[in-house]
């Protein structure tokens, strides 16, 4: 007899997921330093600050599931579409990188660039591995890889931010 498969296995994965508890504010939601905006948020922002329960896959934080009053879930991308989805663990090592380096604010494009950075090194690794022990793969069946070129951080004048977000 084979098990029992769920009804509904998305829905199933998502129950399973760790969450906190956010207000639905203007510009989105804030979870980890990183803002979550959609359309159907705009509905859900209440006078009276309710607080919500958002769940996050710690091996991506590029969205989250969103829990509506009606239990039904609403999954919800990261504001900048542009940026790459990282774990909670990478979010966590880049914000520990900043504060030794002495820098308190949170500059997301410093952590993108960091991100990338760490993903060039470690396909460089794993390249250097497959060298290493004679087994290289033919070009044609190599599997594509990120971007190599290490991306640039961009000068951000702190008064004219707002502009970079919405303008662009």
């Amino acid at each position: 007899m084979s098990p029992r498969l769920p009804f509904d296995p998305v829905r199933f994965t998502i129950d399973f997921l760790p969450y906190e508890m956010r207000t639905v504010r203007r510009d989105g939601l804030h979870l980890f330093g990183q803002v979550y905006y959609d359309t159907v948020l705009n509905s859900l922002i209440t006078p009276e600050k309710s607080r919500l329960r958002v769940k996050y896959d710690p091996r991506d934080l590029g969205t989250v599931f969103l829990e509506l009053p009606s239990r039904d879930y609403v999954k919800v991308p990261y504001a900048d579409l542009g940026k790459p989805p990282i774990s909670l663990w990478e979010h966590r090592e880049n914000t520990k990188i900043k504060a030794r380096i002495g820098r308190a604010d949170i500059n997301h494009a410093a952590i993108s660039y960091a991100t990338k950075e760490q993903e060039r090194l470690l396909d460089d690794a794993i390249r250097q591995e497959r060298r290493r022990s004679g087994q290289r793969m033919a070009l044609s069946q190599a599997p594509t890889t990120r971007d190599d070129t290490p991306a640039k951080i961009p000068d951000v004048d702190e008064v004219n931010a707002w502009k970079t977000e919405f303008l662009s």
